[in-house]
C-alpha cells in the first residue's frame, strides 16, 4: 500500500515552508520537519493519498481521506490509514466495511459533526445546541468511542438523570431523539457503518397535558397583576391566542389597529414562517385593543415586543416572560400555569362560544383537529364546572328558604313562548 502525506491547508503549508526555507536553505529533510513544527503549530491538518494495489479492482486509482484532527502520533495515522485502505479494499469487492467508524469519531464528535452540517442553518439550532452540548458532547457519554456506543450506557446515563436532577420523561425524549438522530445521519453520509444503537434505546411514556383553563375574571386579575411592561404581551398571547414564539415575532407592520386583526407571519424574530409553514390573520377580541394601541405607540423600533435593551425576543430570551407570570399568580393568587395555557384559554373560549371546529382550527393556526378536540373537551368541563356551581348556589338558596320562610317562585310554571 503506498501513501503520500499532503497538508490540507496549502496557504498554511506555503508560510510554513516560507520560513522554513529561510532556516534551512540547503538541508531538505530538516527543512521539511521545520515547516512540519510550524504548520502542526497553527493548527494544520493533514491528508494522505491511499494508492489501491493492482490486486484490487480499479487498480492504481488513488483516492483522497483527511486525517482526524485528533490522530497526533505516528502510529495512529498508520492504524487509521490501514482502516482506511482496508475499507476501501472491502467497497471496491461489494463488501461491507470492516471499520463501522473510519473517522474515529467519539460520540460528541458524532453529534457535533451533525449539529453542525445538518442543524446549524435552522432556527432550531440556538435551542438544540445547550442541550446536546449537556448532555451528548460534554458528558461522560461525549467521550465513548462513537461504535463503542451501546444501548445500556445510554440507559444508564438516563437513569442517572432521573435520579440526580429529577428530569422528566419528555426531557429525556428529546435527548435521546438528538442521539438517534445524529446516528442516523452518520450512518446515512457513510460515516458510520453499524446498526444504529439508539434504536433499542425505548422513549419513555410522557405525562399527560396538565392544561389548566382562565375564566374571563380570572384573566383580568392576572392582566392587572403584571408588571406594565408585560401587559400587552400577554394580552396578545390571551385574547388572540398566539404562541410565544409568534408574538416575540410581531412587528408593527403585523398589526392592522382598523381592522382588529393581527397577521401572523413568522415564529419568532430569527425565523422565516410559522410553525404550521404558513401565515394566517387572526381577529382578535376588544379586549386586546386598547393594550396593542399602547404597544404600538411606544414600540420604538420594528419589533413589538423586544428585551431590555431593544433587541428582538429570540427563542433564547424567552424565559422572562415565564418568570413574570409566575410572579403575577403569587400576586394575583391564582394556581401556577404556563405562559402556553393562556393560548389554550383562548381555544376553549372559543369552543365555549359556539365557534365551528373550522374556525377554531384557522385562527388557533393548527395543521389538524387533535388540539380543536382538546378546546371542545376543555369548554365542556368549564360548563360542567358551572352547571355544579349553579347546583350549590340552588341548594344554598333552598336551604336558607327553609329557614326564613320566604316565598318559592316555582321557575317551572313559567312558559316561555
Amino acid at each position: 500500500m503506498g501513501d503520500e502525506h499532503r497538508p490540507t491547508n496549502t496557504k498554511l503549508w506555503a508560510k510554513a515552508m516560507g520560513e522554513a526555507r529561510a532556516l534551512h536553505p540547503d538541508d531538505a529533510k530538516a527543512r521539511r520537519a521545520a515547516a512540519e513544527r510550524v504548520y502542526n503549530t497553527a493548527g494544520g491538518g493533514w491528508a494522505v493519498w491511499l494508492r489501491v494495489p493492482a490486486t484490487v479492482a480499479a487498480a492504481g486509482k488513488r483516492f483522497y481521506v483527511r486525517y482526524p484532527e485528533k490522530l497526533k502520533t505516528a502510529k495512529a495515522r498508520k492504524e487509521f490509514r490501514f482502516d482506511v485502505y482496508e475499507d476501501e479494499r472491502r467497497k471496491r469487492r461489494g463488501m461491507s466495511p470492516s471499520t463501522p467508524n473510519p473517522k474515529r469519531w467519539t460520540v460528541g464528535e458524532l453529534v457535533t459533526w451533525w449539529l453542525e452540517t445538518y442543524l446549524k442553518a435552522k432556527p432550531s439550532y440556538a435551542k438544540t445546541k445547550p442541550t446536546c452540548e449537556k448532555h451528548l458532547i460534554r458528558s461522560p457519554l461525549g467521550k465513548l468511542p462513537a461504535d463503542q456506543m451501546a444501548a445500556a450506557h445510554f440507559e444508564r446515563y438516563l437513569q442517572q438523570l432521573i435520579i440526580e436532577e429529577k428530569r422528566s420523561n419528555t426531557t429525556l425524549n428529546r435527548i435521546r431523539s438528538y442521539a438517534h438522530r445524529a446516528y442516523a445521519l452518520a450512518i446515512k453520509a457513510g460515516h458510520f457503518h453499524s446498526a444504529n444503537p439508539l434504536a433499542k434505546v425505548e422513549r419513555r411514556r410522557e405525562e399527560k397535558l396538565d392544561v389548566r383553563v382562565l375564566t374571563p375574571r380570572e384573566m383580568s386579575s392576572l392582566l392587572a397583576a403584571l408588571e406594565p411592561r408585560w401587559q400587552g404581551m400577554f394580552a396578545v398571547l390571551a385574547f388572540a391566542g398566539l404562541r410565544l414564539g409568534e408574538v416575540c415575532g410581531l412587528r408593527k407592520e403585523d398589526v392592522d389597529l382598523t381592522a382588529k386583526c393581527v397577521h401572523v407571519r413568522r415564529g419568532g424574530p430569527e425565523k422565516t414562517t410559522t410553525k404550521g409553514k404558513r401565515a394566517r390573520t387572526v381577529s382578535y377580541m376588544n379586549r386586546l385593543h386598547p393594550y396593542l394601541c399602547a404597544v404600538v405607540d411606544e414600540a420604538e423600533g420594528p419589533w413589538l415586543f423586544t428585551t431590555r435593551n431593544g433587541g428582538p425576543r429570540t427563542s433564547m430570551h424567552q424565559s422572562a416572560p415565564n418568570q413574570a407570570l409566575k410572579r403575577a399568580l403569587r400576586r394575583c393568587g391564582l394556581p401556577e400555569i404556563r405562559v402556553h395555557d393562556l393560548r389554550h384559554t383562548f381555544g376553549t373560549w372559543l369552543a365555549a362560544s359556539g365557534v365551528n371546529d373550522a374556525q377554531i382550527k384557522e385562527l388557533m393556526g393548527h395543521s389538524s383537529m387533535a388540539m380543536v378536540e382538546l378546546y371542545r373537551h376543555l369548554a365542556q368541563t368549564h360548563l360542567t364546572t358551572a352547571i355544579e356551581a349553579l347546583d350549590r348556589f340552588a341548594e344554598v338558596s333552598e336551604a336558607a328558604e327553609e329557614d326564613h320562610g320566604a316565598d318559592v317562585i316555582d321557575l317551572g310554571a313559567r312558559r316561555v313562548k
